[in-house]
């Protein structure tokens, strides 16, 4: 019995939540707890929408319509006018309807409805909610610096195909679907575009001319509104070759007691071998050309650096250090050495001379450090005789040999080292360089 009275009035409950009259007792009285079940919505701003029939407790069949509309803006509540106001309401089904012009403003709108019956008119506030928004693609650029250049060669040629300094931000639309225009036009084959992670792709050459480029994209809800725009200046990088450092002795030196010493530029310094008596000298450096090994180069100096036999050692070794060279905006540099042996030359590198490559920081941590013997042989080999020795005698070996950039612009130095291996005592021969110069092939703007 119990469930049967819980159905019957369940059914009545139900009734009387619709606008269809039934044949139990509804109060005489305005209309009561009006409901939207569709409510709070987010609507395009360009487009139309048609809101469900409400559910209300009424004697009678009601009528509707709009009491009130309310805007917010930062919470403040602003009433719309007349002129102004998207919604309409069908007087006798209280559908709402949702007609944005262009004289819309996005944001949230609140929507007080009134419902009428025969014993009176009731006002039901913030009835019906609607979020309206823009859903056309959003655009925008993050930049990390103030003008946007890129740098290409003489024919054109981009140095890089993306640009590092900009990328786009989006919402509402696919990186793939952005539209990217310039003024003036590219060259008939090229083409910049943006990628999934919203960087700009240049494919093709370009011409000497400031680009405005411009982003757009449009969706089902229409054209960005916004097109954001930058100026892309371009630069023409030339290559420029030039001397990095030429050595050049004007004047001969002895100098006896000292395993390091300043010279033409040059630090020489000793790294493994024998104390020398006083007054000996592991070097000779003179301009005399008379025994040099190769006949037609009299007229290039002379860098002895003399085998010695001291308590049964010969063996040593000893550096040529160039200046710190500077290798900003360097792409290739050549290293042009001559390498000389007078008299017993070992073959099989046992005396050899050899030029290598050293970042200026590496160079510092090992001088600091006094471990240059023990890491040497890990920086770049640029030059080794010891590639080239087939005779036991006089030998002279001119080389040159290209590297790229090595250590993304932080400055280097060639070292020179020059290795007695020998370990019998008729080891009195000297050896040398004759020529060390390094050029660099320099980007520089034209």
């Amino acid at each position: 019995m119990k469930k049967l009275i819980y159905i019957v009035f369940a059914f009545v409950i139900t009734s009387c939540l619709t606008n269809h009259e039934v044949d139990f007792d509804v109060p005489n009285v305005a209309p009561e707890n009006l409901l939207y079940h569709r409510n709070d919505l987010t609507v395009a701003h360009n487009r139309s929408v048609q809101g469900d029939a409400p559910e209300v407790i009424s004697q009678g069949t009601p009528t509707f319509d709009i009491e009130s509309v309310a805007w917010f803006e930062d919470s403040v509540r602003i009433d719309v006018s007349d002129e102004l106001n998207p919604f309409t309401i069908d007087i006798e089904t209280g559908q709402l309807s949702l007609e944005p012009t262009d004289e819309t403003a996005l944001g949230k709108y609140h929507v007080n409805v009134m419902a009428s019956n025969e014993y009176g008119t009731s006002t039901f506030e913030d009835a019906f909610r609607v979020m309206l928004v823009d859903k056309r693609p959003e655009l925008s650029l993050e930049t990390k610096k103030d003008s946007i250049i890129i740098f290409m060669d003489e024919a054109g040629t981009p140095l890089t195909t993306q640009l590092e300094s900009i990328s786009v931000m989006a919402e509402g639309v696919f990186m793939s679907d952005i539209n990217v225009t310039t003024s003036p036009a590219l060259p008939s084959a090229t083409t910049i575009t943006v990628d999934a992670n919203g960087r700009f792709n240049i494919r093709g050459n370009l011409e000497e001319v400031d680009y405005e480029i411009t982003i757009s994209a449009e969706n089902e809800y229409g054209a960005s509104e916004n097109n954001p725009s930058f100026t892309l200046y371009t630069k023409t990088l030339k290559i420029v070759e030039r001397d990095m450092f030429v050595m050049n002795i004007e004047e001969g030196l002895k100098p006896d007691n000292q395993d390091e010493f300043i010279f033409a530029g040059m630090d020489f310094m000793k790294i493994e071998g024998p104390e020398l008596p006083n007054g000996q000298t592991w070097w000779n450096i003179a301009i005399d050309r008379n025994n040099h090994p190769d006949a037609d180069r009299k007229e290039n100096f002379i860098t002895r650096n003399y085998a010695r036999n001291y308590d049964g050692v010969s063996t040593a070794k000893h550096m040529i250090v160039s200046p710190s060279l500077a290798t900003e905006g360097m792409e290739v540099m050549t290293v042009d050495i001559g390498a000389m042996f007078n008299n017993i030359t070992g073959v099989g590198g046992e005396q050899r001379i050899e030029a290598r490559i050293v970042s200026e920081s590496a160079y510092q941590e090992a001088l600091t450090s006094g471990n240059i013997n023990n890491v040497y042989e890990n920086w770049t080999l640029a030059f080794n005789s010891a590639d080239f020795q087939t005779d036991e005698k006089k030998l002279f070996i001119h080389n040159s040999s290209e590297h790229s950039n090595l250590f993304e612009g932080e400055d280097l130095r060639v070292v020179v080292v020059l290795v007695h291996g020998l370990t019998s005592a008729v080891n009195r021969g000297y050896m040398g360089i004759d020529e060390l110069e390094i050029k660099g092939r320099f980007l520089e703007i034209d």
